[in-house]
């Protein structure tokens, strides 16, 4: 439990949702090739070192430098996290993994996909 009562997979629930507005009308059930790709590619990059236990994923206009800078301050604002790693994997734009408390944490950003857009995720991580 963290010290506001949550689960650690609730956790991703807490994080910012409005930064990923998207221009024009789309779904992300319009991208769903582009999620199973994300999802493959993730797990290949977490190996045997983390398990998945909860996920959000939110559809962008865009990559944006903004969106990212957004998280990085609520991370080190809101969380009081630490940032543990953050890699360009094949088949992902970025993984970066944040540690808040005991947790941790996943901001996934797909490839850009049609449109110029991108899929954002929030991953709550169990370390093995």
């Amino acid at each position: 439990m963290t010290a506001h009562g949550q689960t650690s997979a609730a956790i991703i629930d807490l994080l910012p949702t409005d930064i990923f507005e998207s221009r024009a009308p789309a779904q992300l059930s319009d991208y769903v090739r582009e999620q199973a790709a994300m999802h493959r590619a993730l797990a290949f990059y977490l190996d045997e070192k983390y398990e998945v236990i909860a996920y959000r994923l939110h559809l962008s206009g865009s990559f944006g430098r903004v969106i990212k800078s957004c998280l990085y301050d609520f991370f080190v604002d809101e969380l009081h996290a630490k940032k543990i790693s953050s890699r360009w994997p094949d088949g992902l734009s970025s993984v970066t993994i944040w540690k808040s408390r005991r947790q941790y944490i996943a901001i996934v950003v797909s490839e850009m996909i049609p449109g110029d857009k991108a899929i954002y995720g929030y991953f709550a991580l169990r370390k093995r």
